[in-house]
């Protein structure tokens, strides 16, 4: 194994783990992700190193003064693996670090909702808001967006009202207590910031609806 491995962890459920995955985790000695990763493989006989904010410059600094190897940095959202990969190359070149994809996250909720995933249009909200984003576009079905900054509930709450689509609420996506629900502009204005959400605005008249614990 590389002294480094980013392993994606698709939307959080260890059932969505590849078996290649589960054997990083079992030769590992550090893992490394946010909490409500690491409190899914807790259950792994190996320390622990937090990631509170996202996986920026100041973190893999700290994350590389950390003696123990193998390490596997947990992560479980589509653009911010993206992103992680990037900032591993570019510190750790081809040499020190490895890449093991999980299943795409818009892969899941997209079949979850009966709709054609590789037509979608994702925006990433859950760590900060982009002040670079693109508009969505009309000719993009369905549009999808991680939350969890603050702020994001009114930006998709006006896309909803502009757009005339409809709005799927999907929490805890593959996790014990999921839930998929529409929601109003007015609800999603109300929400709360918080992980492991996703709001879908899509053009579909009908939809496999539930909620399930």
């Amino acid at each position: 194994m590389s002294e480094f491995t980013l392993m994606g962890c698709g939307p959080g459920s260890r059932d969505y783990l590849t078996k290649r995955a589960q054997a990083c985790l079992d030769g590992a000695a550090l893992l490394a992700g946010s909490p409500q990763l690491l409190a899914l493989f807790s259950n792994e006989r190996v320390q622990e190193f937090s990631c509170i904010r996202g996986i920026t410059e100041s973190w893999i600094d700290r994350l590389e003064a950390t003696p123990a190897r193998p390490c596997v940095v947990l992560v479980d959202n589509d653009r911010a693996f993206a992103d992680a990969a990037r900032r591993f190359q570019r510190r750790f070149g081809s040499e020190r670090w490895r890449i093991e994809p999980g299943v795409s996250v818009v892969q899941v909720v997209s079949a979850r909702l009966g709709l054609a995933g590789q037509e979608a249009q994702v925006f990433d909200f859950e760590s900060e808001i982009p002040a670079d984003r693109p508009p969505p576009s009309s000719e993009r079905d369905p549009w999808i967006y991680f939350m969890g900054s603050q702020g994001a509930e009114q930006i998709v709450a006006s896309c909803l009202e502009q757009s005339r689509r409809r709005a799927i609420l999907v929490e805890n996506l593959s996790l014990t207590g999921e839930s998929v629900r529409q929601v109003e502009p007015s609800e999603l204005r109300q929400l709360s910031p918080k992980p492991r959400t996703i709001v879908v605005l899509t053009t579909a008249a009908s939809l496999p609806l539930s909620a399930r614990g």
